[in-house]
């Protein structure tokens, strides 16, 4: 059996031949004389007999030939669609999962999407290709359960940006963290982190104004917060800043 490495003349192969393509898939060779299909197999690729029509003609892990080049194709139309809908819309980046729609590897349709959660019905942007199976078992529902994740988009209320809300995210939303599967995220990313660090910071500038004996880093801390506090609006009243100000005989240890 004769192998031909790259860049060699694929010219005048006959069945059972092996050789190593340039990039991976299913081809027909278009050259030489050759009517035969080049099929996929763990040591190269090989002539089979009879074209990718061949009944009998497989790939290297028992695929039907014809079913791996529609597979193929399928995935490459639906790389072309993403890539084309997200060229015009720029999301919001994800510090995890980026800011284009993830492919899944799984084959859902738009009308079967729509009808596996109700809410999707509500959806004007979604991404079928990043469509993923939800485990029932692990959700929290109260009307009905969310059977399948899919990346779609949706607009921060904070900002007005558009960002994804990812498949892989609500899966660890409602599968892991035990979420209800009707929650929906209404804020991107950079004003969720934000708003933690807000809620943070109001919740740390409270211990520190009711802890009694603050030392001078703590004071220092708590005059910090107060001002960043007073700046955002939180504290209004300019009374109501004088409590967190370092006193006068701490001040003048320094």
């Amino acid at each position: 059996m004769r192998f031909l490495g790259r860049g060699q003349s694929a010219f005048n192969l006959t069945a059972g031949d092996r050789f190593t393509p340039r990039e991976p898939g299913i081809v027909k060779p278009g050259f030489g004389q050759v009517p035969d299909a080049l099929i996929c197999c763990p040591g190269g690729w090989i002539v089979q007999p009879g074209g990718i029509d061949h009944p009998e003609a497989k790939t290297g892990d028992g695929m039907p030939a014809k079913k791996a080049m529609a597979r193929a194709a399928r995935r490459k139309r639906a790389m072309r669609r993403l890539k084309r809908a997200t060229e015009t819309t720029r999301y919001v980046d994800h510090p995890r999962y980026g800011n284009r729609p993830i492919l899944s590897g799984e084959r859902w349709t738009m009308e079967q999407i729509r009808q596996a959660y109700w809410g999707y019905c509500r959806q004007q942007v979604i991404y079928p290709e990043s469509a993923m199976t939800a485990d029932l078992s692990r959700q929290r529902f109260g009307y009905a359960p969310r059977r399948v994740y899919v990346d779609m988009e949706q607009v921060c209320r904070t900002c007005r940006r558009k960002f994804l809300f990812f498949a892989l995210e609500q899966k660890f939303w409602f599968e892991v963290l035990g979420f209800f599967c009707d929650a929906q995220c209404h804020h991107c990313q950079e004003c969720r982190h934000e708003r933690h660090l807000f809620e943070r910071s109001i919740e740390e500038y409270g211990g520190l104004l009711k802890k009694a004996g603050k030392s001078r880093k703590e004071w220092g801390r708590l005059e910090e917060l107060g001002t960043a506090l007073f700046e955002l609006g939180y504290i209004t009243k300019p009374e109501t800043l004088l409590k967190s100000r370092m006193p006068k005989r701490l001040r003048r240890q320094l």
